[in-house]
């Protein structure tokens, strides 16, 4: 990346490709002029039209770049190679390798890069070339691509969107098979008695079980068809409810895996899950089956038997076979699928660990009457409050996991920021042209202004040990920051101070120890595996330097500041050949074009990059993604506080009896409003806390090995939906107990 400027100091930012007569090896540059890349000469370039067009330049005007000067030969219409390329951050001027070396930009310590393309003979298998020769040449800092592997940042950035979405998704289908658990539990218990009668009457097992699977297989395709067709004409009115332009521009359809895996997860897990249950029920004796005990001999129980292990390994491989195919990896459905299904069952451990803990709190004698009942429904056996607060867990799970992940989204594009970050930058300053560069910013109304120096290096020892370069990821679509630490090339730079937007994690910025010292971003330490008091070793354009580590640090990269993720302290490296760069703030665009013209004309080899417009566009494009991922984080909510009354539901006979039989015995409506209310609060503070707690583990797992992102906490939000949970679960609570009041106990118990 150069500037392109003319007599006139008409200036542009531009990638300058240097490139030698054989390329490209297959397609051609298209130019127009037809064919004049094959005849370039070392004083001619070839320019993209709308870089000419905003330079005012036309056939044979001059053009500089660097301290040489360039005639424009013709306009470039198509080149091979620049698909989906992350390094294409400016308009293409094509020179020749000789031209190079006459611009003055091709200097110790500068940002270019050199690439060899390669055309191998038939006969040999380029992939396997490169699985072959692949170790040999990272060990002298030389990187193997194959030619799948072009916009490999691209691709990276596509396929991680796609499983992030994959992730709500699939989230979605958990929840529904959590509403679809619970609800057929709920319905199978209410169906106990007329199954007794049935039975009684001489109805055999095999008709029972055909009854209610054919129930369970109608009232599922009812529902399934009714949902599939609510949310397909509710795409229609999406656009108005979000207020989103962009959304109205995706044409709503169904599309038929859509439908496909709808019909399969709303028909077949039910019955998966019925099957259990009805085998159970339809076993029992007719005289067993009209005790009042009944509810007690037919217990649900948590700890899976063989059937309920089978239920649970296919289930386990539906959603296991849905998240492989989505994500299009074996091991992410693994990962997606196993960390979603293991919540209700780390749920029901935390709430076995608190039933034994509820125990040891009922023998210290230290609570009222009304919280001790609550304390006992705990330990009830075959039912209690099991089922509801799995259900309702798992659903806040979702929901918190869903608002971490958005919210670190965000963040990472700094679209949540208040404060506006810089927009201008300059890069490839030398020493002597910071006066120079100084009395220029004076001139503007320029805010934030830092100056950072920048050498390049090689990481080469750690501990005074070599570094291993051979354990680098081959496939560069799957290569990310982690994989690259050991053979990345680094920026390093040096300053005695730490930023607003860094904080120290460990240690202390600087040590009076008089020794190099060395600030490393936190999360890179982790990865490259160094702690306080280790010592690193690069490789400074030929020269070793060695600090020790005396602090880790927190960036927020989206601030737009020179960062860096390895600073030292004020000493050996300040000798080292550098340039500098400088990031400011300037409101006006006149402004920001003027600068750029005053600091060229002065300083012809410094690149400016005005990222206002990138910025917007990314902002832009960051807009729409917020709208779907804000739009299914909605899903999720609205599925979670579902589930949530469900769960709740799930227990309302149990509350009948309960509240009929308190009644009777002589408690007073404000006894079982206080007991029933206590038991809201507890349900909804217990399960939130276990589900913050799975959320922020899961989190942790999906965000560092997935989806290779750095989260962040909403602490303000998370707090704000634990308002709302306990809220929500006691008013449900409330509203139950009204219905039941209204009723005379007398009722149920003949109902019983």
């Amino acid at each position: 990346a150069s500037m392109v400027y003319t007599n006139s100091k008409e200036t542009s930012l531009a990638t300058v490709k240097a490139l030698d007569a054989y390329f490209p090896l297959y397609g051609e540059i298209q130019t127009t002029p037809v064919g004049l890349f094959k005849n370039l000469k070392k004083e001619e370039v070839l320019l993209e039209e709308n870089l000419a067009k905003n330079l005012k330049l036309k056939m044979g005007d001059f053009v500089f770049i660097g301290s040489k000067k360039f005639k424009l030969k013709g306009f470039v219409k198509k080149e091979p190679g620049s698909v989906g390329s992350f390094t294409s951050m400016a308009p293409t001027a094509i020179i020749t390798l000789s031209g190079l070396k006459e611009t003055g930009l091709e200097s110790r310590g500068s940002r270019i890069r050199y690439n060899i393309l390669v055309a191998l003979p038939p006969e040999i298998d380029s992939k396997q070339f490169k699985e072959d020769n692949f170790k040999n040449f990272i060990k002298e800092d030389l990187t193997l691509y194959h030619n799948t592997e072009i916009g490999s940042g691209s691709q990276r950035f596509i396929n991680s969107t796609f499983d992030y979405m994959s992730l709500l998704g699939l989230s979605a289908f958990f929840l529904g098979s959590i509403s679809i658990l619970i609800s057929t539990r709920t319905r199978l218990k209410e169906k106990t008695t007329e199954i007794a009668v049935l039975k009684c009457l001489g109805a055999s097992s095999r008709w029972n079980i055909s009854i209610f699977l054919r129930e369970i297989f109608i009232l599922s395709l009812v529902g399934t068809i009714l949902g599939i067709s609510f949310g397909y004409f509710f795409q229609f009115y999406i656009p108005d409810l979000t207020g989103s332009a962009f959304l109205s521009e995706i044409a709503p359809k169904l599309t038929l895996k859509s439908l496909a895996w709808g019909i399969f997860i709303g028909i077949l897990v039910p019955l998966i899950i019925g099957l259990e249950s009805i085998l159970k029920i339809s076993n029992l004796s007719p005289l067993h089956a009209i005790r009042l005990e009944l509810n007690k001999k037919i217990r649900f129980r948590f700890l899976p038997d063989k059937l309920q292990l089978l239920e649970i390994i296919i289930i386990y491989v539906l959603f296991f076979s849905l998240a492989s195919y989505e994500t299009e990896s074996f091991l992410k459905g693994f990962i997606l699928s196993g960390v979603i299904l293991l919540l209700p069952f780390l749920l029901f451990l935390f709430y076995q660990l608190f039933r034994v803990l509820s125990l040891k709190l009922l023998n210290l004698g230290l609570f009222t009457n009304t919280f001790r009942l609550v304390l006992k429904k705990i330990n009830q056996t075959g039912g209690g409050l099991a089922l509801p607060i799995i259900g309702i867990g798992s659903a806040l799970t979702i929901l918190l996991l869903s608002l971490i992940m958005k919210n670190s989204l965000l963040n990472l594009s700094g679209t949540n920021q208040i404060e506006r970050r810089p927009n201008v930058f300059a890069i490839d300053i030398r020493s002597e042209q910071l006066p120079i560069l100084k009395n220029i910013q004076n001139k503007f109304p320029s805010k934030q202004i830092l100056i950072a120096p920048i050498i390049g290096a090689r990481l080469s020892g750690i501990n005074n040990k070599s570094i291993n370069k051979e354990v680098t990821e081959k496939d560069a679509v799957k290569r990310d920051w982690r994989s690259t630490a050991r053979t990345r090339e680094y920026f390093l730079s040096y300053r005695n101070d730490l930023y607003d937007s860094e904080k120290t994690i460990e240690g202390s910025f600087w040590e009076n120890t008089g020794e190099d010292q060395i600030s490393i971003e936190y999360e890179f330490a982790k990865t490259l595996g160094v702690k306080l008091g280790d010592t690193l070793q690069f490789n400074v354009q030929g020269i070793e330097i060695s600090g020790k580590i005396t602090n880790t640090r927190s960036v927020n990269w989206s601030d737009m500041k020179p960062n860096f993720v390895v600073l030292f302290s004020p000493g050996t490296l300040e000798s080292a050949p550098s340039y500098y760069m400088t990031a400011f703030l300037l409101e006006s665009a006149d402004d920001r074009y003027q600068f750029q013209k005053d600091l060229i004309a002065s300083a012809p080899n410094v690149t400016v990059i005005d990222v206002e417009k990138a910025i917007q566009s990314f902002t832009s494009i960051l807009d729409k993604v917020t709208n779907i991922i804000g739009l299914m984080t909605s899903f999720i909510i609205v599925s979670a506080m579902l589930l949530l009354i469900s769960s709740l539901y799930s227990t309302k006979r149990q509350r009948e009896e309960e509240t009929s039989l308190l009644r009777i015995i002589g408690a007073t409506s404000r006894f079982v409003v206080r007991m029933y209310l206590l038991e809201g609060v507890f349900v909804g503070v217990y399960s939130f806390l276990c589900s913050l707690v799975l959320s922020l583990g899961a989190n942790y797992v999906l965000s560092t090995y997935f989806l290779n992102l750095r989260y962040t906490i909403p602490v303000s939000e998370i707090f704000i939906f634990f308002v709302v949970t306990v809220l929500v679960i006691v008013l449900v609570y409330l509203v139950n107990l009204f219905g039941l009041f209204r009723r005379p106990a007398k009722e149920f118990l003949k109902s019983v």
